[in-house]
């Protein structure tokens, strides 16, 4: 079941000082909708149009990821709120369209950062996890190609087990696996480079990770009392943190 009560408008755009051909930002913006219109959308459930637009002529209501020069602490891109609408930013580097799409997608799977679903613990604990719903991190290193752009591969609602979201479809990018490409080969794992937080039943966060040649599990820690990012706010600046 979608997220959303009425199918989102997502704006690409960029700020000023990108030098950026129009071509260049239509294209990346047709092959986003390609890929949400014929891949995500059915799968996930969940349609969205995106536009393209140049700097300062985005419409009010919509969704907007904005291309910026340069991002603080290094990060490529991260999703959140501004004037209470979802939002990304995206670094300017030469695979940016593919940053694009995995904040896209992300957004629409999650559009406030805090979407649990109760899963298996990732650990082999035999207890019961919240796992938030973060639908490119556990392959990100994977992508396909959408009219010769290289867009973001993305896992599967059935990566979750046992959910209610309707729309699941199998990998048409593979004949088994539980993301698009088939990179990702049995719920709640990893590709190698990507990562999956939880929550237990304390309130701590949890990090299954498949960075470099070795896989781990890293201990995150509460969100404080007082502390009002959303989890996925919370998550990007401990992964950050970690060096990621």
């Amino acid at each position: 079941m979608s997220p959303h009560a009425i199918p989102p408008l997502v704006a690409l755009t960029h700020d000023a000082d990108v030098k950026m051909p129009p071509a260049q930002l239509a294209a990346v913006g047709a092959a986003l909708q390609k890929q949400v219109t014929r891949d995500f959308g059915p799968i996930w459930g969940v349609p969205a149009t995106v536009s393209a637009f140049p700097p300062g002529t985005v419409p009010p209501g919509y969704w907007t990821i904005l291309v910026q020069k340069q991002q603080p602490g290094g990060t490529l891109g991260y999703h959140h709120r501004d004037h209470r609408e979802p939002a990304a930013i995206v670094e300017h580097t030469r695979d940016w369209a593919l940053t694009a799409s995995h904040e896209l997608l992300e957004m629409l799977a999650d559009p406030w950062g805090s979407r649990l679903v109760v899963a298996d613990d990732p650990r082999g604990t035999n207890k019961r996890v919240r796992v938030l719903v973060e639908a490119c991190d556990p392959c990100e290193n994977f992508s396909y190609s959408v009219d010769g752009i290289a867009v973001s591969d993305f896992v599967l609602p059935g990566y979750y087990g046992p959910h209610r979201w309707r729309g699941e479809g199998k990998s048409p990018g593979g004949p088994s696996g539980y993301s698009f490409t088939g990179a990702v080969a049995a719920p709640l794992s990893l590709a190698k480079g990507g990562y999956l937080s939880f929550v237990d039943a304390k309130g701590v966060w949890w990090q299954q990770r498949w960075w470099g040649a070795r896989r781990s599990v890293a201990r995150l820690g509460r969100i404080g009392e007082g502390d009002s990012r959303a989890p996925r706010a919370f998550i990007d600046a401990e992964t950050r943190r970690s060096g990621r």
